[in-house]
């Protein structure tokens, strides 16, 4: 099983990364403190359960703002609006 990564960029300009794997369904995994999507996809304590959900499902995983692959100096997101 293979993962494709990919970026989208937010509305304050910040790439943000994803990772999609498998068919079906789609199910979205929330991130922990912190990810990597590549270090996630290859290690042993996550590989059995990121298989397990691509075998069914369309996972989609991301990086958070400032972790993984996602743009490293992405300011803290905000509820606060600006005009």
């Amino acid at each position: 099983m293979n993962q494709q990564v990919r970026f989208c960029t937010s509305s304050d300009g910040f790439r943000l990364a994803y990772a999609t794997s498998g068919t079906g369904p789609p199910i979205v995994r929330a991130p922990h403190w912190f990810s990597h999507l590549e270090h996630d996809w290859n290690n042993p304590a996550m590989m059995p359960w990121s298989a397990g959900l691509s075998r069914g499902y369309s996972l989609l995983r991301f990086d958070q703002r400032g972790t993984g692959l996602s743009d490293r100096d992405a300011p803290i997101a905000s509820w606060n609006a600006t005009s």
